[in-house]
């Protein structure tokens, strides 16, 4: 006989489930990496259950961001058979439509010479938040983050609300200030950092979605070259 277990997977501000009593956090290794957070074991009317906010307890991990491999990855070695999904879309605000930008960046990491190039796409919800002004926090929220990320023994952000929710949000951004915006909060500092003497070549660019190589093929191959093209393996 199987025994279902049911995963809840929560979305914008879903970050915990208050009626969930009896609590365990787990911390699991994936082939992939870690998952977005700790993942907390109950038992609910007498059914294991276990609950992982998408976005981490205080939403510090960007849509863009999110390891789903390893989320689901987590959730499978935990025995997870069903799983609920909650998503936050779009905007109660009316005037706050979804905004579609012709542009990505385009980023290598020197700490990974060998990596293909990786695509940052910003999240049309996102750039409607960060053209609309008064609900993004500043950007240094984030390093400071991060930081907490790096310092030895970390387990989970307890900083995130004091971080995200209680400081003054920026106002209204052009999208070039956008996506400069984005590029300081999602991409390594050591990618965009002009003090960083790793950067001997161009480590990322700002173009069009159209500019990108149509070939897919190679997608494992691209590489930023000195004239700031997206190159990828040819035949």
């Amino acid at each position: 006989m199987t025994i279902n277990k049911l995963a809840i997977i929560g979305g914008s501000g879903l970050y915990d489930v208050e009626e969930f009593k009896k609590r365990e956090l787990l911390d699991i290794k994936t082939p992939w990496g870690k998952p977005s957070d700790q993942i907390l074991k109950t038992n609910y009317n007498n059914k294991e259950v276990y609950f992982l906010p998408r976005h981490g307890r205080g939403h510090f991990i960007s849509p863009s961001n999110i390891n789903f491999r390893a989320n689901i990855d987590a959730l499978k070695q935990l025995g997870v058979t069903d799983i609920v999904s909650v998503s936050a879309v779009g905007s109660l605000k009316e005037n706050l439509e979804p905004i579609q930008t012709e542009y990505c960046v385009v980023w290598e990491d020197p700490e990974e010479p060998d990596a293909p190039a990786t695509v940052t796409y910003p999240d049309p919800n996102w750039m409607a938040c960060a053209r609309h002004g008064g609900i993004l926090p500043p950007v240094e929220s984030y390093w400071k983050l991060r930081k907490d990320e790096e310092t030895e023994g970390f387990v989970r952000h307890t900083r995130g609300p004091e971080l995200l929710h209680n400081m003054k949000p920026i106002e209204a951004m052009t999208e070039e200030q956008a996506i400069e915006y984005l590029i300081m909060k999602d991409i390594p500092a050591r990618v965009w950092d002009t003090g960083d003497e790793r950067l001997n070549k161009p480590r990322f660019v700002i173009c069009t979605k159209a500019q990108l190589p149509q070939e897919r093929t190679w997608r494992n191959s691209w590489k930023i070259s000195e004239n700031l093209n997206i190159e990828g393996k040819t035949k």
